[in-house]
């Protein structure tokens, strides 16, 4: 009995811990006044990876996944060109949406000015925030704000939602 008991642990175990084949470990470093690091799991079939980067090789800086139904998961610290899912959150409309789509540094520097001149600082984002929905052809987004840090998918057919739900729900940020 123990030792059917161990085969059957062993087995638990090793489904568990054997890392999927569905999905790959990344890894990616930013840097701006700190270095961040960035590590999860993309879903694996992707046949394309682009780095988009404007200013320097540590900050704005873009990472897409993009695979062959055009589905697309990014991974940026970038805040000098637009992002994939700007068109999705801009048509969202709300306030919380209208933050997110600012730049943050911009407004740091206008409140402080407000505020030597004893005016009212405008609202910034929250340092976390989550956006999704449905886009106009039927298909999945989302975009995930985590400080300086945005990561998200477009363009996912309802069938590949939950993939690529669970890669974003992997991603750990020090």
């Amino acid at each position: 009995m123990k030792y059917l008991y161990c085969i059957s642990l062993c087995f638990i175990l090793s489904t568990y811990c054997a890392p999927s084949k569905y999905m790959k470990k990344v890894n990616h470093r930013f840097q701006r006044d700190l270095t961040i690091k960035v590590s999860g799991n993309v879903p694996s079939n992707y046949h394309e990876l682009k780095k988009i980067e404007t200013h320097n090789k540590f900050f704005d800086i873009e990472y897409q996944y993009i695979y062959a139904d055009s589905s697309m998961l990014y991974i940026s610290n970038a805040k000098t060109f637009t992002f994939p899912n700007y068109s999705n959150i801009k048509n969202m409309n709300s306030d919380e949406s209208i933050l997110r789509l600012e730049d943050d540094d911009l407004i740091v520097e206008t409140n402080i000015l407000l505020m030597e001149h004893g005016k009212v600082p405008l609202p910034r984002a929250s340092y976390n925030m989550t956006f999704g929905g449905i886009d106009e052809d039927g298909l999945f987004w989302k975009d995930i704000k985590y400080g300086d840090i945005y990561i998200g998918y477009l363009n996912v057919p309802a069938d590949k939602k939950e993939l690529f739900d669970n890669s974003l729900d992997s991603f750990v940020i020090k």
